[in-house]
């Protein structure tokens, strides 16, 4: 199917100044929204966590504390000059809307930022699935120093959240490191996932097999990132719902990094098998995305 596609897509991959001599864009961030976060959390978690229907909707608690979710900085400031002491899910909610930011590093004062890292050691309360899922999804507009201490910050709270995650928030959890270069803040937290994902026993969509993989895309093959693929493997095995061909593809461009191990393998052979049965016709990109995700697998 790869060379009939390549040969029908040839022409328009020779007029495209976007592939010339270039390699494949990634696929594009994954964006979860808290309209599907909810059709798989239960309703007593989302009245617990104030779970909204939408990013952009006001959120307030019984108490009326918080603001709009456009004003999640405004309101962390707040907060932050009155030494608000913030809970779990006060965390979640500031760390989910922190998530559609740019760069929260250049947007939020460095002292709230503070602030923001000492409450997520001190917080008091219960860690949900939902505020825990949350709080890694907004990893996602951080970087250096301020990231790496959330990281390890998350790591701790992993292991007080017994209870299972769903598919929904494993992706979420996986869509936050995107953007994460291996560290071994990432590496701990890598492996916490896939005891999550083990965890796991509702069945996985296509397009959260494609969230979770790409989660991993910018990981380094360690032993961490194969418990991950290794926990992951069953579940794309079980999968019963049809792959869009653009979860295929960005599954197989956040595997390019791989190149031993039987997960892996597996992986890759289970995604092939996908995209055998795939009813729809492969693009130029596609076969860019997925062609590239090869390129570090040996004979």
């Amino acid at each position: 199917r790869l060379v009939a596609g390549a040969r029908r897509g040839a022409a328009a991959l020779a007029a495209s100044a976007e592939y010339a001599g270039l390699p494949p864009p990634p696929a594009p961030l994954p964006d979860i929204s808290a309209a599907a976060e909810a059709q798989s959390a239960s309703a007593a978690e989302n009245l617990a966590d104030g779970v909204g229907s939408s990013v952009g909707r006001t959120r307030r608690r019984a108490d009326g504390r918080r603001q709009s979710s456009g004003n999640v900085v405004d309101q962390l400031v707040a907060w932050e000059a009155a030494l608000e002491p913030l809970s779990p899910s006060d965390l979640g909610w500031v760390m989910k809307n922190v998530a559609s930011l740019t760069m929260a590093n250049d947007v939020i004062p460095k002292a709230s930022q503070e602030y923001l890292a000492k409450e997520f050691e001190v917080a008091e309360g219960r860690w949900t699935p939902t505020s825990l899922s949350r709080c890694m999804y907004g990893l996602r507009s951080w970087s250096g120093k301020p990231l790496q201490r959330l990281l390890e910050a998350l790591h701790n709270k992993c292991a007080l959240v017994p209870e299972p995650f769903t598919p929904i928030q494993v992706s979420m959890m996986l869509v936050g490191i995107t953007k994460c270069s291996t560290s071994p803040e990432l590496r701990r937290l890598v492996a916490d996932v896939a005891l999550k994902i083990e965890g796991c026993s509702e069945p996985f969509s296509g397009q959260q097999i494609s969230h979770c993989l790409s989660g991993i895309r910018q990981c380094d093959e360690c032993p961490e990132s194969r418990q991950l693929l290794a926990a992951l493997l069953p579940k794309l095995s079980s999968c019963e719902t049809t792959f869009r061909l653009r979860d295929l593809s960005a599954s197989f461009y956040a595997l390019r990094r791989f190149t031993r191990g039987d997960e892996a393998r597996g992986v890759l052979g289970e995604l092939t098998r996908r995209l055998e049965e795939s009813p729809e016709p492969l693009s130029p990109a596609a076969i860019a995305n997925i062609l590239y995700g090869f390129q570090a697998v040996d004979d």
